[in-house]
């Protein structure tokens, strides 16, 4: 399935992760890449934003080309976890587990594609529910296990193996015999349960960790905030952008109005979030209108057809456009 653009993203150091343990079971994972029109190297690279549809499309590439019918599982043992992003080094700072649950609540979209985690006290034990975040490709079965046991393994190794779990639940069906997974997990594993999750003993918050450091957890976490807030803003510049594009496309009128309502905003505070990350409605509507005019000009579309679908008011208006887009250095 090729990838499309959703404007969802995953950071680089999670997709480079997923990659690492793919390849260590046996995927070739520039193959697919190459199949796929995925640049490998932007999929690697640890300080990038990767398409959300880029990773989940791998996965299922990847499925079919494995006969490993616990994929998602044998990746997450293939290696440990990541150490190479802000919210894993947050963790191992941290005063106690309770902490660590906190900054990963707080700071989860600076790897996920949004809020896909959340945590639920209750009675003495924690609950720790994965509700994927996904675009026009659906996540699969080995890429949803994959994602949760990876999480459930950083947050064992820095209680340092003194945390247990108590139940694992998927909410997909059991494709295979479940002892592997009970095995791994030392407890119960449901599938088509009603959430992904794992919950373990309340009582592992209070574990310290022996690399505690105040100093650097307050250093780190001004980075995550303003690392937090640059991928806030420029996931909804993408976004804004890419309702222009699905609009023109769609030969419909896309209204301040119509995008205020659709990132639940204002449209004084749309406007003013914008302009706080130096771009603007109309920008990113003269961008969407650029790439599509090159788009649909190369396609052999005649000026007038596509000056009308981009709502020029006239043929000389767009070529106009076309005149200043050309002059314009065209962003990397």
């Amino acid at each position: 399935m090729t990838p499309s653009d959703t404007g969802l993203s995953v950071s680089g150091a999670w997709s480079l992760h997923s990659a690492q343990c793919l390849e260590a079971c046996g995927v070739d994972v520039p193959s697919i890449c190459e199949d796929l029109g995925i640049d490998y190297n932007v999929l690697t690279d640890p300080d990038m934003r990767v398409p959300r549809d880029s990773l989940s499309s791998l996965w299922q590439a990847a499925t079919e080309q494995s006969d490993d019918r616990r994929l998602g599982l044998s990746c997450a043992k293939a290696l440990p976890p990541p150490v190479n992003n802000v919210i894993a080094l947050l963790s191992q700072s941290s005063d106690s587990m309770q902490d660590v649950l906190s900054s990963f609540e707080r700071f989860q979209r600076l790897v996920t594609a949004g809020d896909a985690f959340s945590v639920r006290r209750n009675e003495g034990e924690v609950t720790v529910c994965f509700d994927p975040v996904v675009g026009a490709v659906p996540m699969s079965r080995h890429e949803v296990e994959f994602s949760l046991v990876a999480v459930a393994r950083s947050m064992q190794v820095f209680a340092e193996e003194r945390l247990r779990f108590s139940v694992v639940r998927f909410k997909h069906d059991l494709f295979a015999d479940r002892r592997e997974h009970e095995e791994f997990f030392g407890c119960r594993v449901e599938f088509g349960a009603e959430e992904n999750s794992f919950t373990f003993s309340a009582s592992v918050l209070d574990t310290f960790s022996r690399h505690r450091s105040a100093r650097l957890h307050k250093q780190l976490q001004a980075l995550a905030e303003q690392d937090l807030a640059d991928v806030d803003e420029a996931s909804l510049s993408r976004n804004v952008y890419r309702m222009f594009v699905e609009r023109f496309r769609a030969g419909a009128v896309a209204r301040l109005s119509d995008l205020a309502k659709a990132t639940h905003m204002s449209e004084r505070t749309l406007q003013r979030r914008l302009h706080e990350h130096g771009t603007s409605v109309a920008s990113l509507r003269d961008a969407a209108r650029r790439d599509l005019a090159r788009e649909w000009l190369r396609a052999g579309r005649s000026r007038s057809t596509v000056a009308r679908k981009l709502g020029f008011s006239s043929v000389d208006t767009f070529v106009r456009a076309a005149d200043r887009w050309d002059r314009e250095k065209r962003p990397e």
